[in-house]
């Protein structure tokens, strides 16, 4: 487990550049953190370092999922906001998408999936210290 602090939301993606490049092959990122903690911003930062422009991540909240194709590449970025207290839910949606091809899922909000959670993830936590200052705290699972 690693902790690190951001400053700017360059440095956010700059964090975020890295966490991408530690990733175990099929994992999923598991993202947590209040209401504007940069749970989005952090995503950003990933598709910019996968080469994807950031201009592609929008927050899905009121999709629930968005699937973003370019270079390439396939991300599925999941909100489960909505989906406070009805982890089956989430958790189909979840399942769904594992069973297609993607180079990575992204899920904001993951709490909600309660005992669904995938067992192969990297959980980061954002942690709002102060208007531009955050904590993103990262550890990766395995089974």
């Amino acid at each position: 487990m690693k902790t690190h602090t951001s400053k700017s939301t360059a440095h956010t993606h700059e964090i975020a550049s890295k966490v991408l490049k530690e990733l175990p092959k099929g994992n999923v990122l598991c993202l947590y953190g209040q209401l504007g903690a940069g749970k989005t911003t952090f995503t950003k930062g990933i598709a910019l370092a996968m080469g994807i422009t950031d201009q592609l991540i929008k927050s899905p909240t009121y999709t629930y999922v968005r699937e973003i194709e370019s270079q390439g590449k396939t991300v599925f970025h999941c909100d489960l906001y909505r989906l406070e207290g009805k982890a089956s839910a989430a958790n189909e949606i979840v399942t769904e998408l594992m069973n297609r091809p993607h180079d990575l899922m992204i899920i904001e909000w993951a709490e909600y999936l309660e005992k669904y959670i995938p067992q192969n993830r990297t959980d980061v936590h954002l942690k709002v210290k102060n208007e531009t200052s955050r904590d993103i705290t990262v550890h990766h699972h395995k089974k």
